[in-house]
């Protein structure tokens, strides 16, 4: 008996497979001296600086590393960073593509294979064949990507960027984007036909303007040679040095009153005024940007969603709606 127990014993071992070992994936870079923000739906700002806040980032993967993903709607496409890309090791190939910062100063963009951009906390990918180089030290908050979140949605989903709460996440159903919306004041929409950067009309001392929502740039900026701008730049006596985000400097001031109205709200707030003709008068352009410093005073919660289809191509314009408290 004992014999059989030893042999039945022996045949069980035998028919059982040992446990099955997952191989999980190596991230393909070398990102020991990076902290990239933790996978969850919260928002973080890489910098604060008074009443200055950083872009928004939050967290991604890349080829199995995890990074940070720098959430800009001031881009038309998405980007991975230089210096990713060098410690990724992927090819690059110069173009004639250029990117912009808010002075108008130029920057290089090269073309790669695509990249998938993982963005964990909407269960969106995004992808990108582009490299840029903005001058910053971007690694040292981990950010390996720009993506724009207007461009990051799904058929009959609305994805939503609360600068109230500081999160970013997909929401389970419109009435859940109407619930959100009912504490909110001042709103507008969107639906960027012209290209995917997000225009609202606004009034500067009474004058018409047009400026870009930008979650880029950490100020609300207006330009000089804008028809909103021309009057207050005439009155400035003294400019200041700001650096560019691809180098170079322009001449700015920032003044702390100025009367704006927009979406149904007015009332007086801080602008940078820049010396400089920025995006005005280029096709699609802008008199200005509505920066991050005014989206975290109001409380702004940004909807993203597709908008009309594009002909019969299955292709959409991203539209976009925000709210804001006054």
């Amino acid at each position: 008996m004992a014999g059989l127990l030893v042999v039945a014993a022996l045949v069980y071992v035998l028919r059982t497979p040992p446990p099955r070992v997952v191989p999980q994936p190596v991230c393909a870079a070398n990102l020991r001296d990076v902290t990239p923000p933790p996978l969850s739906d919260k928002v973080s700002y890489a910098w604060r600086l008074g009443r200055r806040v950083g872009f928004p980032v939050v967290h991604g993967r890349i080829a199995a590393c995890d990074v940070g993903v720098f959430l800009d709607t001031g881009v038309s496409a998405p980007l991975m960073m230089s210096w990713f890309a060098d410690r990724l090791g992927v090819r690059r190939t110069s173009t004639d593509a250029a990117a912009f910062d808010l002075g108008g100063h130029q920057g290089a963009v090269e073309a790669t294979d695509d990249v998938v951009i993982a963005l964990d906390s909407i269960g969106i990918d995004s992808h990108t064949s582009a490299v840029t180089a903005p001058r910053g030290d971007l690694f040292k908050y981990g950010i390996a990507a720009i993506v724009p979140p207007q461009l990051a949605v799904s058929k009959g989903r609305v994805v939503a960027l609360d600068f109230g709460d500081g999160t970013y996440r997909r929401l389970a159903s419109r009435d859940e984007a109407d619930a959100l919306t009912r504490s909110r004041g001042a709103s507008f929409e969107v639906e960027s036909r012209c290209d995917a950067i997000i225009h609202v009309p606004l009034a500067i001392e009474g004058r018409s303007a047009s400026f870009a929502v930008d979650t880029g740039s950490p100020i609300t900026v207006l330009y000089s040679e804008s028809d909103a701008g021309h009057p207050i730049a005439a009155r400035i006596q003294h400019w200041e040095k700001q650096e560019s985000t691809y180098g170079g400097s322009v001449d700015h001031i920032e003044l702390p009153n100025v009367p704006v109205a927009i979406g149904g709200m007015a009332g007086l707030m801080w602008m940078d005024v820049w010396k400089s003709p920025g995006h005005v008068g280029a096709p699609c352009g802008f008199d200005g940007v509505l920066g991050v410093d005014f989206l975290v005073d109001h409380h702004c919660l940004l909807l993203f969603e597709l908008g009309n289809e594009v002909g019969d191509s299955g292709l959409y314009y991203p539209k976009t709606r925000g709210f804001c408290r006054p």
